[in-house]
């Protein structure tokens, strides 16, 4: 540099002034480039988190509207056979009633020709003795079970219902050996020693096939990939349309079962939502008209 005034000439000389240059220029590049990736980063994240809301809120909207759907089937079904339920309940009841008669009649089942009672009837016939075993039936593949022995729980149920006079009826159920839907009904003979129950087959009726809940949760399930499977349980806490050979596991589980006690026992639906396999899994019990 070269500065001229009146008392003469300064001459000054800078040594390593590119080398200070390229450095400085370095580092203004290694900045921008590192706010660059900041802000990219920044905008990544914002334009994730953004659609990622938007993908949930899409995905929550489906499986909103499959419940509805759901429930909404499931709703118009349960009232078409709450109707036939009652018509069901009303002929196993008359067929009861004329069995206690042949019991007055004659109280020894080994008389008994269980294989014309179910062709007179239409139904299958159970005699269940103080143990809860079966000891008589037209479905010859049962006799001989002990609900003492495999299911305490059931057993304790057959036993209130032989200490009482009232003619009682589950909802539908299944036929444990065959996965067969079928309706069950119980009456205690008047000496309390036994209990009658009849077994309806839902499957052959007209109604249950044009209305299968079956086959509509089948088609609901493949509809909707976020719905992985639909489990109906009747007023008993047993899952319609699952076989399985252990009587006990048709029972709800916990911890549905706590969720299935409580809308049972109240007027309001219910959910439970819990964490299975790395994702949420969110299970329903609506409340029908019974």
């Amino acid at each position: 540099m070269v500065y001229n005034d009146t008392k003469g000439i300064i001459q000054l000389s800078w040594k390593g002034n590119s080398k200070l240059l390229n450095n400085f220029r370095l580092k203004l590049t290694i900045i921008l480039i590192v706010f660059s990736l900041i802000i990219s980063i920044i905008i990544a994240v914002f334009d994730y988190t953004k659609l990622r809301k938007t993908i949930m809120t899409a995905q929550e909207t489906q499986i909103s509207m499959a419940e509805d759907k759901i429930i909404g089937n499931l709703s118009t079904i349960d009232k078409i056979y709450e109707l036939f339920d009652e018509q069901t309940s009303e002929v196993m009841q008359a067929n009861t009633m004329e069995l206690l008669e042949r019991y007055e009649d004659n109280p020894d089942f080994r008389n008994w020709d269980f294989e014309m009672l179910k062709e007179e009837f239409e139904m299958d016939v159970f005699i269940l003795d103080h143990t809860n075993t079966i000891i008589h039936s037209s479905f010859v593949e049962d006799v001989g079970t002990n609900f003492e022995e495999c299911c305490p729980r059931f057993s304790n149920l057959l036993d209130e219902r032989r200490q009482c006079t009232l003619f009682t009826t589950d909802g539908m159920d299944i036929q444990s050996r065959t996965g067969e839907v079928k309706k069950f009904s119980y009456m205690p003979t008047p000496d309390n020693k036994y209990l009658i129950e009849l077994g309806f087959l839902l499957e052959d009726q007209d109604i249950f096939n044009q209305f299968n809940f079956l086959d509509t949760i089948d088609e609901l399930v493949k509809e909707n990939d976020t719905i992985n499977s639909i489990t109906v349980y009747n007023s008993g806490g047993t899952p319609i349309g699952v076989k399985t050979e252990n009587f006990e596991q048709r029972f709800i589980q916990s911890p549905h079962k706590e969720v299935f006690e409580k809308v049972r026992g109240s007027a309001k639906p219910d959910e439970l939502v819990l964490h299975e396999d790395g994702g949420r899994v969110t299970y329903i019990h609506p409340l029908f008209g019974r």
